[in-house]
């Protein structure tokens, strides 16, 4: 007998974030009060996400009680990420969720002012994707979302609901990320992590 608890928030979930398909290039995020922050690869010798020493102070994404978490400071760009341990009775996902940015700033985007956060003076149009594998009853799709933002605020939303079959599909979540710093950076927040569980029970 199969019970399946959907929706159920995901607590230690490990995942690392990377800026290339063969998730050989880590951005590298150090734990903060609020979450993660992006480490400049310039600091240990590096160019953007690659190259230099890895810091001492990097760590994994690791999911709270309530599943989310937030990412500071990651720039527009195409990004991997990867789920590297499952907590206990779940199967981590065999690929990582491709997330693609593509901001269209405005002209006086150097104007920006320290603290301004995503105004008109920074950002004009946000366009945003997730790409997913999924394998499930016995068929295999992939598939790209156009999500939802909100240029105005620097944000886009993003919901995926996990299924049980032999290959788990992408983490049940929601996504923000949020314009930082000169119209470059990017904050990604609230990322709420759902998956269905399997409980099996033996002679029933």
């Amino acid at each position: 007998v199969s019970k399946i608890n959907d929706h159920a928030p995901l607590k230690d979930a490990r995942f690392r974030l990377y800026s290339d398909a063969d998730c050989t290039k880590e951005v590298y995020l150090k734990r903060t009060p609020d979450g993660y922050n992006v480490i400049n690869r310039d600091s240990v010798g590096g160019n953007d996400h690659d190259g230099g020493t890895q810091p001492n102070e990097a760590v994994e994404i690791v999911t709270p009680l309530d599943g989310n978490f937030t990412i500071y400071g990651l720039d527009q760009g195409v990004y991997y990420l990867s789920e590297v341990e499952a907590p206990d009775g779940y199967r981590k996902l065999l690929d990582p969720i491709v997330l693609t940015v593509r901001p269209t700033y405005t002209n006086d985007r150097n104007s920006y002012v320290a603290g301004e956060g995503a105004t008109d003076k920074i950002l004009q149009k946000l366009e945003a994707t997730a790409h997913f594998k999924e394998f499930y009853d016995g068929a295999t799709s992939e598939k790209d979302n156009k999500l939802e933002t909100d240029a105005t605020q620097g944000s886009m939303n993003l919901t995926v609901v996990n299924k049980v079959g032999s290959k788990l599909p992408v983490t049940g979540s929601q996504l923000t990320i949020v314009m930082v710093a000169l119209g470059a950076g990017l904050m990604i927040a609230g990322y709420g992590i759902h998956r269905k569980r399997n409980h099996v029970d033996d002679g029933k």
